[in-house]
């Protein structure tokens, strides 16, 4: 399937992730809150303007970075439904298989991840859908005065899947905002939405 266009250009990622890392100091170090880091793990220097993940050093978490690529598992206008089969304490239905807009990658959050660890994206290995609260630890740690997660994917629609299902209804799971600092609420594992992955380094 094809990828939806998204009117966000690839500079505003550049300059959100950029703006970040240098405010927290800006050298890509290990001892720095933002890493910047090529496919193959490596972590580059702040300045570096091609990069495929970004490393929060102070969560040891390292996050996928969408890319204009069309065509590619990276692309930030794929869309997956939510379908998580073997996700650790789930307690509702698996969810939907292959019900996104992607090209890649089976079109679901748990094929794209079988995907990226297939290629050892960034040098990882366990990719996974990131709970809630991961997305919402990384938010706070980039400080830039948009909403953070807008450097990793300025998708257009505007969120992305959290591992996190609703806790009376767990039919259905939660998404996070990309654009603002709203929550939306819980959606319906169907549900075609953006999605960043993370890996625990």
């Amino acid at each position: 399937m094809s990828g939806k266009s998204n009117a966000l250009g690839v500079s505003v990622l550049a300059a959100s992730v950029v703006l970040a890392v240098s405010a927290c100091g800006g050298g890509g170090a290990p001892d720095e809150e933002i890493s910047k880091i090529d496919a193959e793990g490596n972590v580059l220097a702040a300045d570096a303007e091609s990069w495929q993940c970004l490393r929060d050093n102070t969560q040891d978490m390292i996050w996928d970075a969408r890319s204009d690529e069309e065509g590619s598992f990276t692309y930030r206008g794929n869309t997956y439904t939510w379908y998580e089969p073997d996700l650790e304490g789930r307690e509702g239905d698996e969810g939907t298989k292959n019900g996104g807009e992607c090209q890649g990658s089976r079109c679901d959050t748990s094929g794209l991840a079988e995907v990226m660890n297939e290629a050892q994206y960034c040098g990882k290995d366990n990719w996974r859908l990131p709970t809630l609260l991961d997305l919402g630890g990384f938010a706070e740690t980039l400080p830039f005065g948009t909403e953070p997660l807008m450097a990793i994917n300025p998708y257009g629609g505007g969120e992305v899947w959290s591992s996190t299902e609703a806790a009376h209804n767990t039919w259905l799971a939660w998404p996070r905002s990309t654009h603002s600092t709203r929550r939306p609420g819980p959606r319906s594992k169907g549900y075609a939405s953006g999605v960043i992955l993370v890996a625990d380094d």
